[in-house]
């Protein structure tokens, strides 16, 4: 094979790879349309409680006691949890569970005892809801992104 066929052949796989890789890739990045879970399951893992001591957490409008003092508006986490060989629950419930240790490390950096108006904000698309969360689960990992008010309260 001479030189010139070589580089003609390799030219021609390059042609195919860039034109087959948005669609290969939209393949495997997976759809980043969030999905609905339940808090509740979520927070019925058994690493919830101590992963989260010392922040208690209220999601969307859900009732709360009275703020002694407002540390930071609108504080943001984004996390990821593995998806391979869990299902979507297992590893979105996993990818909720990061997201809310994140505020929950945040907070207690600034003093706050609690995280209020916790909403999902996925491409800065927020969602809010009292009983569930958003997350997007491709093939490898999952994600979730939260937003909420570090509060000290009463």
């Amino acid at each position: 094979m001479t030189i010139a066929r070589v580089s003609m052949i390799a030219v021609a796989f390059a042609a195919v790879a860039l034109a087959a890789s948005p669609a290969a890739a939209q393949r495997h990045r997976g759809n980043d349309t969030p999905a609905n879970f339940s808090i509740e399951q979520a927070l019925a893992q058994p690493d919830f409680a101590s992963s989260t001591e010392g922040v208690r957490f209220f999601f969307g409008n859900q009732g709360h006691p009275a703020i002694a003092q407002r540390l930071e508006r609108d504080a943001i986490t984004s996390q990821r949890a593995s998806s391979h060989r869990k299902s979507p629950e297992e590893s979105c419930g996993r990818a909720f569970l990061n997201a809310l240790v994140s505020l929950r490390n945040h907070a207690l950096a600034q003093g706050g005892n609690a995280v209020v108006n916790v909403r999902s904000n996925w491409n800065h698309v927020e969602f809010s809801s009292t009983t569930e969360y958003q997350c997007v689960r491709g093939r490898m990992m999952s994600g979730v992104a939260l937003k909420g008010d570090i509060v000290r309260l009463r």
